[in-house]
């Protein structure tokens, strides 16, 4: 099974696209920053067409990304990060703490259940956003923000992004995607 998490960028953050096959990490790649919206729509149907799903970060700039492209990709599915640590499917859709898809990344890659296989400056990135990850106090009193403390956290959150769609597909909990598993589509 493979399966696509892809963090969608704005202006100073960049679009990864993380694949796992199977148990394997292969993939983490950061397209280049400043974000071309038109560089991202290829990304996500060539993720399409190679991979049995794709979730996608629907929060902010993902929005209309997901819109536009689900008529086309009908293994796509939608994730909102929220506050939090819970997860809730909907059809397609995937609300998803902050916490808990960190909480996901973290345990899959430090037991072992997850075997990255990526280029050298892949890892390397990947390996400074786990490291830089953590929590930070926010503009309330008692708020806590999740987020790098330094640098970005985009791999971090489309890898992430990928164990979650893999967990939710084995267990069945992406009904209205794995309908279409199979299905031929347009790429």
């Amino acid at each position: 099974m493979r399966i696509a998490g892809i963090d969608i960028g704005a202006k100073r953050d960049a679009t990864v696209v993380a694949e796992l096959d199977g148990r394997v990490l292969r993939r983490c790649k950061a397209l280049p920053v400043p974000t071309d919206y038109n560089d991202v729509l290829e990304a996500l149907r060539q993720a399409h067409s190679v991979n049995d799903l794709v979730v996608l970060d629907r929060t902010g700039v993902g929005d209309p990304l997901f819109d536009l492209l689900a008529p086309e990709c009908p293994r796509l599915a939608a994730a909102r990060i929220i506050r939090g640590g819970k997860i809730k499917v909907i059809g397609r859709e995937i609300n998803v703490g902050k916490m808990a898809l960190m909480g996901i990344t973290r345990r899959a890659l430090s037991t072992g259940r997850v075997k990255a296989e990526l280029p050298p400056h892949e890892a390397e990135r990947l390996r400074d956003e786990l490291k830089n990850f953590g929590a930070k106090a926010g503009r309330s009193v008692g708020q806590i923000k999740l987020e790098a403390r330094r640098g970005h956290d985009d791999m971090v959150l489309a890898v992430g992004l990928a164990l979650l769609g893999r967990g939710l597909w084995g267990s069945g909990q992406l009904v209205e995607v794995a309908r279409c598993h199979g299905c031929g589509d347009a790429a």
